[in-house]
């Protein structure tokens, strides 16, 4: 269970009486956010959404740790966080942010009662020897259940997003890279080494802090592919900005020379200095980091009811029609899914016996029992044939009770053919 901070505070209207409009009020706090030089917003600037009279807001202030969530009604605003996946560091800085929040916005924070408070105490008594006492504490009771539990035959995921999930062969998956059984059991009654499972321990801006955050990134949203989309561009930049301010702060740290010299070739159009790539380059001539990345490997996906396995270097984006689109260079999953509940929810059986059969040559159909029932796929491969489109498709359908699904997969040549079975067979 991780340690949560909820707080309440009363915010002071400029009208005796009346509130505040409350999804002005959450734009006016991400705008001052995004323009304040202590924060730092990860990915896109975040929109408030209206849920019955109160205005939410959820903004992502590190990689490691869950968005800070803000909601008001216009009178009052909630604070929520939860920092033990990042750390002391961060419970810290979270703490500061809401102190200035406080004073930009006009806003008294209320006394800990038993629906609002911070687990751990700091918000209130900023006593930091126990915030660090308490984050260790957490820590060593979750090193010992993992090292305890052999869990998923993939191995455990500790503090780890649900979607997607990493295949890199190991007992646990952490943020900051692969941790073994061994690790997991030191860490669990050796407070040094379970310190270095927190990305952000010391409070502000430090070398170390810098690099771990960096380290999130190269190894669970870097693809390590040739750059082809925006976003792609923007991850390779915030990695070099971290990394070269992390060695500004301390020359000597430990910074992944290699990786980064492999990253910064991913990019050839990189806008970093010439003087940065030339230091990059001569580091890592004689770094001996080795190669860091979740997505070298395949990664799990969840969409909906539906799960499947694509490689780890494709990246996300919508489609037309409401489809969703994986893919990186010729090869593309194109995939849509719906779900029908109560009297016209139809089986396998049923969903397949007035479909037409997809163009191309049949692949061998598919009959599995699932917890969900029996699973049906049908499938087809043919050539594309349009002169301006070359390649190949696979096109089918899988159903089970009240869940069915279509998907496309285009692979460029016949040695690619053998993946493209793989991906339609992956989905369950």
């Amino acid at each position: 269970m991780a340690l949560r901070l909820s707080i309440r505070g009363k915010i002071k209207s400029p009208l005796l009486g009346k509130a505040h409009n409350p999804e002005k009020l959450l734009k006016r706090v991400i705008k001052w956010m995004i323009e304040h030089p202590t924060f730092h917003v990860e990915g896109l600037p975040p929109e408030p959404y209206q849920h019955g009279e109160s205005a939410h807001l959820q903004i992502s202030l590190h990689p490691a740790a869950e968005p800070l969530e803000l909601e008001t009604d216009g009178m009052y605003l909630i604070a929520r966080a939860s920092t033990t996946s990042a750390g002391p560091g961060f419970h810290h800085r979270i703490c500061e942010a809401l102190d200035e929040l406080a004073t930009e916005f006009n806003i008294s924070w209320q006394a800990p009662d038993d629906e609002y408070s911070d687990e751990t105490g700091y918000f209130h008594d900023r006593d930091l020897q126990s915030l660090e006492y308490q984050m260790l504490d957490w820590c060593t009771a979750l090193a010992k259940w993992a090292a305890e539990n052999r869990g998923a035959v993939d191995g455990h995921a500790l503090c780890m997003p649900l979607d997607p999930q990493f295949t890199t062969p190991c007992f646990a998956r952490t943020c900051l890279g692969p941790r073994t059984q061994a690790w997991l059991r030191t860490a669990s009654t050796d407070l040094e080494v379970a310190r270095s499972f927190f990305p952000w321990w010391e409070q502000g801006e430090t070398a170390a802090g810098l690099i771990n955050t960096a380290l999130i990134f190269m190894w669970c949203d870097v693809c390590w592919a040739p750059a082809e989309v925006p976003t792609d561009i923007v991850t390779m930049e915030r990695v070099s900005q971290l990394l070269y301010r992390a060695y500004q702060l301390d020359p000597d740290s430990a910074i992944p020379w290699k990786n980064w010299n492999e990253l910064v070739g991913l990019d050839p159009e990189t806008e970093l200095d010439e003087q940065i790539i030339n230091l990059v380059k001569t580091k890592a001539r004689t770094a001996t980091d080795t190669p860091i990345g979740y997505r070298r490997s395949p990664v799990n996906r969840t969409c909906g009811s539906w799960s499947f396995t694509h490689p780890g270097e494709f990246y996300e984006h919508p489609g037309d029609d409401g489809d969703v689109i994986f893919g990186r260079g010729p090869r593309f999953i194109r995939f849509t899914s719906l779900s029908v509940e109560g009297e016209d929810s139809l089986d396998a059986e049923e969903f397949f016996s007035d479909q037409t059969a997809p163009p191309g040559s049949p692949l061998p159909p598919i009959q599995t029992r699932t917890e969900d029932g029996v699973l049906l796929g049908r499938a087809s491969d043919s050539e594309s044939d349009v002169d301006e489109e070359p390649g190949y498709y696979i096109t089918g359908a899988k159903a089970k009770l009240g869940r069915r699904m279509i998907v496309t997969i285009g692979y460029p040549d016949a040695a690619s053919r053998q993946w493209a079975i793989d991906t339609w067979m992956s989905f369950k």
